[in-house]
């Protein structure tokens, strides 16, 4: 969240030194720290527009405090509260609102978890109707310059992120 402070307060501080006047500039950034499967705070159909990168199951360390998403679930577990995310995420936001969820698919265990559709199932299931997809290109990985790790391993480093653009009707 400290980040998520510093970027909003460098957008507003943008904003304001607007050489066309401030007065024109009518978006504001909300922020909400706690759990996204439950957000009371936040009233129906109030939101223009939502962007997020969920967490990754339990792949990558999001903090010692148990009510964490993916933290000693099963990875249909945390698929599920995933979709209560979702349904938050709908209820939020007005009709004809869009919501983008970037992601990326990973393997655990040697196993392939198709992670970007999962969501996109989690995302229509919400009631979201899917409007597009981005695959937005991060750069070389570090992993392509180890071919003989490549090849031995038969898997492909990934260079890419699915952004999930969904729009509520």
């Amino acid at each position: 969240m400290t980040a998520n402070r510093e970027i909003s307060a460098m957008l507003s501080e943008e904003a304001s030194s607007d050489m066309f006047g401030a007065n024109h500039y009518t978006a504001w950034i909300q922020l909400h720290e706690g759990d996204s499967r439950a957000m009371p705070q936040i009233e129906n159909n109030t939101g223009d527009f939502t962007i997020t990168s969920p967490p990754y199951w339990d792949i990558e360390d999001y903090g010692n405090e148990p009510e964490q998403l993916g933290k000693g679930k099963t990875y249909q577990q945390f698929i599920s509260g995933l979709g209560q995310v979702a349904v938050e995420n709908f209820r939020v936001l007005k009709g004809g609102s869009f919501c983008v969820w970037c992601v990326n698919d990973f393997r655990k265990g040697g196993k392939f978890y198709s992670y970007h559709e999962d969501t996109a199932a989690c995302l229509r299931s919400a009631g979201f109707v899917q409007h597009d997809i981005a695959i937005t290109d991060l750069g070389s990985p570090i992993r392509a310059a180890f071919a003989q790790q490549v090849i031995e391993e038969k898997i492909l480093p990934k260079r890419h992120e699915y952004c999930l653009v969904f729009r509520k009707p």
